[in-house]
């Protein structure tokens, strides 16, 4: 590479260096202000791509930063070794480095920028699930006597629907329970769409479900009482569910909340 071209790259990469610095100083300063004269303007989604594009702006700094020490110790060194009249070897080496070190960097800022948003939207829909749920407690433990009275059950699912409309940041509440049908007993769950007639007839043989894997653990951990408080997992899909137990004269359920899509108000 010419040293006209080095030189012009080594420019380029201090501008960025100094834009990329001046533009994330400006962004603390914002959040800053805005925080302090009281301006609700952050949502949950708005934040994870702020984190996002702040690690963005340190994952470019410093590719520019390893392109502009690079280059500027190939130029002395390219420097000393003309006055020496001998070659530079290790420069085709060292161009293979910088694209190595800034494919390097970048990966690993998306890992941890990825890490850092996962990790606070689960902890937040914790928070959500444990403050929902906890709101209609009383109802939810109603739902253990309704179970047992045909002429009641119904109310479960009017219990469920005001559980969906009292945050838009959660849909589709299901309750989670055990339940002996034909002499065994099996996971039964009831949810907003459950079919009225098999409810009033107590025939929970229809609502049988199978939960699997993780999910299947977390419930039994749940509902034999070895957890007590708000859980959350993140299934196939980017499904992020958070799980409640409700306990009432021995009988426990489990109530399972589904998060809204941070993208598209659909499934978390």
């Amino acid at each position: 590479m010419k040293n006209e071209l080095k030189l012009l790259i080594r420019s380029v990469s201090s501008y960025v260096m100094i834009y990329s610095g001046i533009l994330i100083v400006f962004w603390f300063v914002f959040v800053i202000v805005t925080s302090l004269i009281g301006l609700n303007i952050y949502s949950s989604d708005s934040m994870d791509l702020m984190v996002f594009v702040l690690f963005l702006g340190i994952s470019v700094i410093g590719v520019a930063a390893a392109i502009n020490v690079t280059l500027s110790l190939d130029l002395i060194a390219e420097s000393k070794i003309n006055q020496m009249n001998h070659p530079n070897p290790r420069l085709g080496k060292r161009w293979f480095g910088w694209v190595l070190g800034g494919f390097g960097i970048f990966v690993v800022v998306a890992w941890i920028s990825n890490y850092i948003i996962r990790t606070n939207h689960l902890k937040d829909f914790k928070a959500i699930t444990t403050e929902v749920v906890q709101s209609h407690q009383g109802s939810l433990e109603k739902i253990v006597d309704y179970m047992k009275d045909s002429a009641q059950i119904l109310k479960t699912k009017e219990v469920l629907l005001a559980i969906a409309k009292s945050s838009d940041q959660v849909f589709q509440p299901e309750l989670i329970f055990t339940q002996e049908v034909n002499g065994k007993k099996v996971w039964v769950e009831i949810n907003i769409g459950s079919d009225s007639v098999a409810l009033v007839n107590l025939a929970f043989e229809q609502l049988v479900i199978v939960p699997l894997g993780e999910e299947k653990k977390l419930i039994q951990e749940l509902a034999y009482g070895n957890k007590k408080d708000a859980q959350v997992l993140e299934l196939e899909k980017g499904e992020t569910k958070g799980y409640y137990p409700i306990s009432k004269n021995g009988k426990v359920m489990v109530v399972r909340l589904s998060a809204k899509s941070r993208f598209n108000g659909n499934r978390g």
